[in-house]
């Protein structure tokens, strides 16, 4: 299968020891990327949702 032409970035990171173990749990039939994919994307709608409430005050 091609990678979907939707997707324009990539983003390689490391996780703690155990994440892929984790992940392979929960994902199902799921592919791993999309899993992924779709944990990072809930994740920052939540946080973004979030920062519109309150938002942060930053030093700089």
């Amino acid at each position: 299968m091609t990678k979907p032409k939707v997707f324009f970035e990539a983003i390689h990171l490391r996780l703690r020891g155990g994440t892929k173990a984790r992940v392979d749990a929960l994902r199902g039939s799921m592919r791993q990327g999309d899993f992924v994919r779709l944990l990072i994307e809930e994740a920052l709608e939540r946080r973004e949702k979030e920062a519109r409430k309150s938002p942060v005050k930053r030093e700089g």
